[in-house]
């Protein structure tokens, strides 16, 4: 879309005359829609993709007593998030909800019950509208570089979930153990029925997706 309400001058500053020149061999040629962004887009390098009608992400988050962490991680999915989606525990007692409250209206309070952690997670699913979800729990984000990368993941019509890549920070110094440990969990997926967590402690999303 071409911005027509701001003067050229704006969008090309002092080199409006060169760029006239190398377009139009005119410094005083009036600019095409086409050229207005020329100089800043490399149209060699361009490509084409398919058209999706709904590739909006529900970021669902749930947490207690995170007040040290949330915003770190509300912070770090506000380039991708099309709505997110908070479910705190109900005897969550410090300020979580607060800070969450300048990020999103959607947060919800879960009575922990006998389905454990797959019941808060699915319970926190079944308020997302986006075409895709992306799970995260409070004290966990996305790092700096990663969202662009989940923007093309979700652009793909032929995938049901992705499989994503998590590093864990270990606290201690145990002695032959790594502070970082790295594992894997399928948290971006399509928001549809047939995906659910199983599982009360260690819940996961991979026997719904088999």
């Amino acid at each position: 879309k071409t911005d027509k309400d701001k003067d050229e001058s704006l969008i090309l500053g002092g080199d409006a005359p060169y760029y006239k020149e190398i377009y139009y061999n005119d410094q005083k040629a009036e600019l095409k829609d086409e050229d207005y962004y020329r100089h800043i887009v490399d149209e060699n390098k361009m490509e084409l993709q398919t058209w999706s009608e709904d590739t909006s992400i529900s970021v669902c988050i749930i947490a207690k007593n995170e007040e040290k962490h949330i915003e770190n991680l509300l912070k770090s999915v506000t380039l991708i998030a099309d709505e997110i989606i908070v479910t705190l525990d109900s005897t969550s007692t410090d300020k979580t909800e607060d800070i969450c409250r300048k990020y999103t209206n959607n947060i919800y309070k879960y009575v922990w019950n006998d389905t454990g952690f797959s019941g808060m997670r699915n319970f926190c699913m079944s308020k997302a509208r986006g075409a895709w979800i992306l799970f995260l729990d409070g004290d966990e984000l996305i790092p700096t570089g990663t969202s662009k990368h989940i923007l093309e993941a979700v652009q793909r019509t032929d995938v049901l979930a992705y499989l994503c890549s998590f590093k864990n920070w270990q606290d201690g110094d145990i002695e032959g153990v790594s502070k970082w440990e790295l594992s894997e969990n399928f948290r971006l997926f399509k928001n549809i029925p047939h995906l659910y967590f199983n599982g009360v402690v260690h819940e996961e999303l991979s026997e719904s997706v088999e």
